[in-house]
């Protein structure tokens, strides 16, 4: 998977390492005629995590992306508490669910 727009991108090795084969250039197939370039990019907008013992007690909180001008910052936001955290701190999370925007392969 690709993520972009963000301070840090991480690339897959089985994506970098991936070569054309009749298998992955299908129609449906989230690979283009090109093999490894895939069509879609996706970044990655929000971290939902939780803590707890159980699905029906716990405490869940959000990282999510800035919007418009402070897109490339990040923020911790939990009941009532927002403060900016740094993308490092956001990919070491436990993730529970992710969110991502998808933007079309651009020419």
């Amino acid at each position: 998977f690709i993520i972009t727009g963000s301070t840090m991108s991480l690339y897959s090795a089985s994506l970098a390492n991936m070569t054309p084969t009749n298998e992955n250039m299908q129609f449906g197939s989230p690979f283009g005629a090109f093999g490894g370039i895939p069509r879609n990019l996706y970044r990655l907008l929000a971290v939902i995590v939780h803590s707890g013992d159980a699905s029906n007690c716990g405490h869940f909180i959000t990282y999510r992306r800035g919007s418009l001008r402070n897109y490339h910052k990040w923020y911790l936001t939990s009941d009532h508490l927002v403060k900016e955290v740094s993308i490092e701190e956001v990919l070491s999370s436990p993730a529970y669910m992710l969110f991502y925007d998808r933007s079309h392969n651009r020419n």
